[in-house]
Protein backbone atom coordinates (compact mmCIF):
# COMPACT_ATOMS: atom_id res chain seq x y z
CA UNK A 1 0.00 0.00 0.00
CA UNK A 2 2.65 2.56 0.43
CA UNK A 3 5.51 1.25 -1.03
CA UNK A 4 7.21 3.48 -2.80
CA UNK A 5 10.89 3.02 -5.21
CA UNK A 6 13.42 6.16 -4.79
CA UNK A 7 17.05 6.23 -6.61
CA UNK A 8 19.59 8.63 -5.80
CA UNK A 9 22.69 9.30 -3.87
CA UNK A 10 22.82 8.76 -0.05
CA UNK A 11 22.00 12.58 0.76
CA UNK A 12 19.80 12.89 -1.75
CA UNK A 13 17.71 9.56 -0.32
CA UNK A 14 18.37 11.37 3.15
CA UNK A 15 16.26 14.68 2.16
CA UNK A 16 13.56 12.60 0.51
CA UNK A 17 13.02 10.37 3.72
CA UNK A 18 13.46 12.64 5.98
CA UNK A 19 10.09 13.08 7.41
CA UNK A 20 7.36 10.36 8.50
CA UNK A 21 8.08 7.20 6.61
CA UNK A 22 5.29 5.24 6.70
CA UNK A 23 6.08 1.29 6.63
CA UNK A 24 9.53 -0.30 6.24
CA UNK A 25 12.29 1.30 4.34
CA UNK A 26 15.07 -0.67 2.17
CA UNK A 27 17.84 0.88 1.22
CA UNK A 28 20.14 -0.88 -1.38
CA UNK A 29 23.80 0.54 -1.64
CA UNK A 30 25.75 -0.27 -4.30
CA UNK A 31 29.47 0.90 -4.22
CA UNK A 32 31.34 3.11 -6.71
CA UNK A 33 32.77 1.21 -9.91
CA UNK A 34 36.66 1.32 -9.99
CA UNK A 35 38.57 3.17 -12.49
CA UNK A 36 39.40 1.90 -15.24
CA UNK A 37 43.03 0.63 -15.44
CA UNK A 38 45.04 3.25 -18.06
CA UNK A 39 47.87 0.92 -18.91
CA UNK A 40 47.36 -2.54 -20.30
CA UNK A 41 50.09 -3.80 -18.20
CA UNK A 42 48.15 -2.47 -14.94
CA UNK A 43 45.27 -4.77 -16.06
CA UNK A 44 47.50 -8.10 -16.47
CA UNK A 45 49.07 -7.13 -12.98
CA UNK A 46 45.68 -6.96 -11.21
CA UNK A 47 44.55 -10.62 -13.30
CA UNK A 48 47.64 -12.00 -11.98
CA UNK A 49 47.17 -10.85 -8.57
CA UNK A 50 43.52 -12.36 -8.81
CA UNK A 51 44.82 -15.56 -10.28
CA UNK A 52 47.38 -15.89 -6.98
CA UNK A 53 44.51 -15.07 -4.87
CA UNK A 54 42.62 -18.47 -6.01
CA UNK A 55 40.35 -16.61 -8.02
CA UNK A 56 38.24 -18.13 -11.10
CA UNK A 57 38.78 -16.68 -14.32
CA UNK A 58 35.05 -15.88 -14.62
CA UNK A 59 34.90 -14.42 -10.98
CA UNK A 60 37.83 -12.02 -12.71
CA UNK A 61 36.30 -10.92 -15.31
CA UNK A 62 33.09 -10.75 -13.66
CA UNK A 63 34.46 -8.32 -11.17
CA UNK A 64 36.37 -6.07 -13.75
CA UNK A 65 33.51 -5.97 -16.05
CA UNK A 66 32.13 -2.52 -14.68
CA UNK A 67 35.74 -1.11 -16.34
CA UNK A 68 36.76 -3.44 -19.11
CA UNK A 69 35.59 -6.20 -21.42
CA UNK A 70 34.30 -9.14 -19.66
CA UNK A 71 35.58 -11.20 -22.50
CA UNK A 72 38.69 -9.54 -22.80
CA UNK A 73 39.55 -9.70 -19.01
CA UNK A 74 38.32 -13.66 -19.34
CA UNK A 75 40.18 -14.20 -22.14
CA UNK A 76 43.57 -12.61 -20.59
CA UNK A 77 43.15 -14.60 -17.33
CA UNK A 78 42.53 -18.39 -19.03
CA UNK A 79 45.42 -17.24 -20.76
CA UNK A 80 47.95 -15.92 -17.78
CA UNK A 81 46.39 -19.04 -15.65
CA UNK A 82 47.26 -21.79 -18.76
CA UNK A 83 50.53 -20.37 -18.92
CA UNK A 84 51.10 -20.70 -14.97
CA UNK A 85 52.08 -16.46 -14.80
CA UNK A 86 49.77 -16.51 -11.53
Amino acid sequence: MHEELARGTLSELQGHFSGDVRGEAVIVVRGAPEPPLEDPRQLEEEVRMRLSRGESPRSIAGALAATHSKRDVYQLALKLKDSGAS
